[in-house]
Order: structure tokens, then C-alpha cells, then sequence
């Protein structure tokens, strides 16, 4: 999710998945305080195989400007019984108000969901997974 274009993530993407069904209906390359550069990915599943669909939310680490500032939110936050990190809250009151029933859909439907991130996006991504 590093890269400046939706067609230049698609791009990589593709190098990674060559060969395989994957879909990526939701690609946001460009962060906004509060709200990272994020992708959903899905592979079905496939017919006639025992292989089970799975979606990925991929949320990306500190990089711009607009990272920096919701690294810089650093006072704590009320966040499921305790407290967090609020700029990482807000991130994951963001994606969670995005994509919480998408994801809860497709779990649902016996896919796998692996919500990842690195640095601010794991901090982010661990939060999403505890909200859900």
C-alpha cells in the first residue's frame, strides 16, 4: 500500500498474486488524518476445491503528512473496557464504520479475514480486529 496510485498498488499487487482470483474492490492509496491508506482484497473460493474464499484488509504504516498527524494524537482514548492510543482509535472507528459488515459478511459466508497492517496500520489493524 506504499505506492501513490491505485493502478501502481493494483500493479504490485499483481506481481505478488499472479495466478490466482484475486479481486481488490476497495483501494485507498492516500491517507487522511484519522483514516490510512488501505486496500480490501478477496479471493473466492474456488469451485470443485476445498479452498475456502479470503479477505484481506491491509492497512498501511506511517508515510505522509496526514499519518504523521494521526501518529501525533497522543492522548489516550476510551477504547472496548480500556484505553488506546487516540489517533489510533480514530483510524479504527474509520475503517471499522467502512468495513465492519462487509468483513462480518464474508466471515459469515466461511471466508477467511486477516485484517494487517504495518507499524500505525498494525497498531490499527489489531484494534480493528479487537472492535469486531
Amino acid at each position: 500500500v506504499y505506492e501513490r496510485s491505485e493502478e501502481a498498488v493494483r500493479r504490485a499487487l499483481s506481481q505478488v498474486w499472479a495466478n490466482t482470483a484475486w479481486e481488490m474492490p476497495v483501494c485507498v492509496p492516500e491517507a487522511l488524518p484519522g483514516r490510512p491508506a488501505h486496500f480490501l482484497a478477496v479471493r473466492h473460493p474456488e469451485a470443485g476445491t476445498c479452498t475456502r474464499g479470503r479477505v484481506v484488509l491491509a492497512i498501511r504504516g506511517t508515510k505522509e503528512l496526514a499519518d504523521v498527524i494521526t501518529d501525533a494524537q497522543l492522548d489516550c482514548a476510551p477504547f472496548e473496557g480500556g484505553f488506546a492510543h487516540s489517533g489510533v482509535v480514530r483510524a479504527t472507528d474509520t475503517l471499522c464504520d467502512s468495513y465492519a459488515s462487509t468483513l462480518k459478511s464474508f466471515e459469515q459466508k466461511g471466508y477467511d479475514v486477516a485484517v494487517v497492517g504495518h507499524s500505525l496500520g498494525a497498531a490499527t489493524a489489531a484494534a480493528v480486529v479487537i472492535k469486531l
